[in-house]
């Protein structure tokens, strides 16, 4: 393999490691998707006379790089013609799981089915998330399969379900600025496709109140010939116009309301970065994290760096190069998604969603921390939060880089996460690129990075409970 480092990657298949049954093996890939590992491939000498108990249909496949494990599946019909081998990432056992309750009856209850398939040996993860119990449609139709249930969740709630390479099922919060890898200048340029752009959504729904089909939209004002996306969610049983609102909503901001990318990234070994500068292995980088493109301007040119969110990764072990696949755009606040969508006044997005989830209008931090203040008084440090989404705007400085510069109150703070703090590219003096930092638990907001002479904190945006 064509990798610098001494470390080399290991396939664990059936309780074997692959390197002590076969000989030599190679051209080994792997990539992974927003749900979870999606396929692995490697090549291994090809013998017609010879076969090996482990390398069979359904052995269970880790691939491990020193003590950690990078993909989680299983292992497809091997090819012993030329000896190529298949692995199925653990996140699609979804696509052949039915959705059954435990007592094999059919449902549409997420935490329900999903522990019902992993006590029967259909799926072999574990759940870690809480999915909740509310039917996502009705069982009338017949059986469904488990994904059919993820994904109507998924919408639902505008989050996203990933199986790790632990095999946990896990909940990861939809189209987060918080960037795990930063790309160096000049290592990757992206087209954009405006034809791709979805500006409102439309769903058809049975609406609770009447018994009748009924439609709603997102967002509640579009431009001059708009481009309309129809989705039906007549099969998920009744449901308030409210839901079916919120529901267009996350399929709006899945779909990024923004133009689509007409390209791929292909990236080598040393042009990407850990949020440090530390140069990162390019095998580590997985769907759906998010990078920021370093000097390449963001399409709507209000920033210097672009943010992408990745919809597949994947790694080539011999050449040492990623391809990444991006999503679109990452998600910034709902004002400047609304800029995108047809240059719509602020006031719009408070209009649409104030009077069904409250608004708590701009509201000042009192309290810093550490040296940190407020820029001047035009721009003071502020949060506000318009249903679930709290967003922050405002310069502050002089304080210290990696501290507390301020607590927001509960209510107001991210999701705790159980792997790492929130982090968010924002600008700091001298169009610095600078990360902010945040604990969901204790609401405690830390500049990681930039130049304190001033932060402005105007990208940070993100899902409370």
């Amino acid at each position: 393999m064509m990798r610098t480092t001494a470390t080399r990657p290991e396939l664990r298949i059936g309780g074997y490691r692959l390197s002590a049954i076969v000989p030599h093996w190679d051209s080994l890939k792997h990539s992974s998707r927003p749900n979870g590992d999606w396929e692995l491939s490697f090549r291994i000498a090809a013998d017609a006379h010879w076969r090996h108990p482990a390398l069979t249909k359904r052995a269970l496949t880790d691939l491990m790089y020193g003590p950690t494990c990078l993909f989680a599946g299983s292992m497809s019909e091997p090819n012993w013609d030329d000896g190529s081998m298949t692995v199925i990432g653990a996140s699609r056992e979804a696509d052949d799981a039915i959705a059954l309750d435990a007592a094999g009856n059919a449902s549409t209850k997420p935490n329900e089915v999903i522990d019902a398939a992993i006590a029967r040996g259909a799926l072999s993860w574990t759940r870690v998330g809480d999915f909740g119990n509310t039917p996502m449609g009705e069982t009338t139709g017949g059986l469904v399969k488990l994904r059919s249930v993820l994904d109507a969740w998924a919408q639902k709630t505008g989050k996203t379900w990933h199986v790790n390479a632990r095999r946990q099922l896990i909940i990861i919060e939809p189209s987060e600025a918080a960037p795990s890898w930063l790309v160096t200048p000049g290592s990757g340029v992206l087209g954009a496709a405006g034809d791709q752009q979805v500006d409102v959504v439309f769903v058809r729904f049975i609406n609770a109140a009447t018994g009748r089909r009924d439609s709603a939209w997102y967002p509640s004002t579009s431009p001059v010939r708009p481009n309309e996306e129809p989705t039906d969610l007549t099969g998920r049983g009744a449901m308030t116009a409210a839901d079916a609102t919120t529901t267009a909503q996350n399929i709006w901001a899945e779909m990024q309301g923004r133009p689509g990318w007409v390209n791929r990234l292909s990236l080598h070994h040393g042009v990407i970065t850990n949020l440090g500068g530390t140069k990162a292995d390019c095998a580590t980088v997985r769907a759906p994290q998010a990078m920021v493109l370093r000097d390449v301007r963001d399409t709507r040119g209000l920033a210097l760096n672009t943010a992408i969110i990745l919809d597949e990764a994947e790694y080539d072990w011999d050449d040492d190069d990623l391809t990444a696949t991006p999503r679109g755009l990452a998600a910034r606040d709902p004002e400047a998604a609304l800029e995108q969508v047809g240059n719509l006044a602020v006031d719009a997005m408070a209009a649409a969603t104030a009077g069904r989830s409250g608004d708590t209008g701009w509201i000042t931090v009192t309290t810093f921390q550490n040296g940190w203040t407020h820029f001047d008084a035009p721009r003071p440090v502020q949060y506000r939060r318009i249903g679930t989404r709290v967003q922050l705007r405002g310069f502050m400085r002089s304080g210290a880089i990696n501290a507390v510069a301020f607590t927001l109150p509960a209510g107001f703070r991210p999701v705790a996460r159980l792997y790492a703090d929130h982090a968010w590219p924002v600008m700091s003096n001298g169009n610095a690129l600078g990360v902010v930092s945040a604990d969901g638990s204790n609401g405690n907001f830390v500049p990681v990075a930039g130049d304190p002479a001033w932060i402005d904190l105007s990208p940070i945006t993100y899902l409370v409970d």
